[in-house]
Parts: structure tokens; C-alpha cells; sequence
């Protein structure tokens, strides 16, 4: 169960997340699947990944952008107390946040 701060914040950095694939991940003229996936894990936990099939982040292994959505994703994930895991895939890229679900109050 999450308190409604944090449900908050879980949603604003899938909203994030969502948008930041749709920028980023497919150049002009190119289209694809984004993918987002909530599911329960043992112990109280819950794992949230967003990913695409675009362009993958290149040998960076950092997200495009450096402006408002990524402190937004940054912060959020900070109020949930985890931080976001950017994966590369062969084609694209996951975003993967691990998060408690034990609500406290």
C-alpha cells in the first residue's frame, strides 16, 4: 500500500518517464512501442519499468536531456527512496525503479 504522496510520486515519474521516451527514444519519421509495466516483488516491494524499443541511449548510458523532467524524475524517485536504473537493450532503453510498498506513516 502506498501513501498518496507517494503514489503521487510514483506516477509523476512514469508520466515522466512515458514522455521522456516519446522525445528521445524515436528520431523524426520513426515510430514504436513504449512499454510501462508495474508489478509486485516479494518482500514489499514493487518494481516500475518504462522501456522503449527507439534508438537506446548509445555509449553514454545516460538519458538524453539534462533539463526539468530529469530533476522531476530525480526528485520523485528521491520521495520513494530509490533512484532510477537506466538499462540498455538491444533495440532501446529501460528505465527501472525498485521501490518499498510497506506504507509508513
Amino acid at each position: 500500500i502506498l501513501s498518496t504522496d507517494e503514489s503521487i510520486s510514483l506516477g509523476v515519474v512514469a508520466t515522466e518517464l512515458v514522455t521522456n521516451a516519446f522525445k528521445y527514444a524515436y528520431p523524426v519519421g520513426h515510430s514504436g512501442d513504449i512499454r510501462v509495466v508495474l508489478r509486485k516483488l516479494p518482500d514489499g516491494r514493487a518494481e516500475l519499468v518504462v522501456q522503449d524499443d527507439g534508438i537506446g541511449l548509445g555509449a553514454t548510458a545516460q538519458p538524453a536531456g539534462t533539463g526539468l523532467g530529469s530533476k522531476i524524475i530525480s526528485a520523485m524517485a528521491a520521495a520513494l527512496k530509490t533512484n532510477v536504473e537506466y538499462i540498455n537493450r538491444t533495440p532501446g532503453t529501460a528505465a527501472r525503479l525498485v521501490f518499498s510498498t510497506a506504507h509508513t506513516a
